[in-house]
């Protein structure tokens, strides 16, 4: 079960106003674990690909980065097998949402990261730059199959090392 739900901060700064709210937490969390308990309570045992984030933590200030994390948490504690993508940013063809802040900070942050490359930081680049919705798809089912990505999380530089 691929699991790539979520909400973008402009529909969640707006959620207050709709009578379906498309806050972090109900979209990336609430949803999300409606999907995870529904595939627990099947019988039928699936891996669950969670599409997450670099930086997702139950304790971050940020509240997209503390519901990815309590996501995780619940994925891992769900006795389900899963793998779990972390990528940086996600640009490229295919996004259905206008979003030029998070493709400015794509394009700053993938600069920053080049010049830390340059001087050594090669891992921080691979890990964090951002990767475009097509490899990362092709990453995603490659990792389905991966009986080595069960139980795993995959950070960046994991979501390029596929055939």
């Amino acid at each position: 079960v691929f699991l790539c739900l979520g909400t973008t901060f402009r529909r969640s700064l707006f959620a207050a106003r709709s009578a379906i709210p498309a806050s972090y937490e109900t979209v990336d969390l609430g949803l999300s674990v409606l999907v995870i308990d529904a595939c627990a309570a099947s019988g039928e045992r699936p891996r669950i690909v969670l599409l997450s984030a670099a930086g997702a933590d139950p304790r971050a200030r940020s509240r997209y980065f503390r519901a990815r994390g309590r996501l995780e948490e619940h994925l891992r504690s769900s006795g389900l097998e899963y793998a779990i993508a972390r990528p940086g940013y996600v640009t490229g063809p295919g996004r259905d949402d206008f979003r030029p802040l998070e493709r400015a900070g794509a394009v700053v942050t993938d600069g920053v990261l080049l010049w830390l490359a340059v001087l050594g930081m090669q891992m921080l680049r691979e890990r964090y730059r951002s990767i475009g919705a097509p490899e990362l798809a092709k990453a995603l089912v490659s990792h389905a199959f991966d009986p080595r990505s069960a139980g795993r999380i995959l950070p960046g530089e994991r979501l390029r090392d596929f055939p």
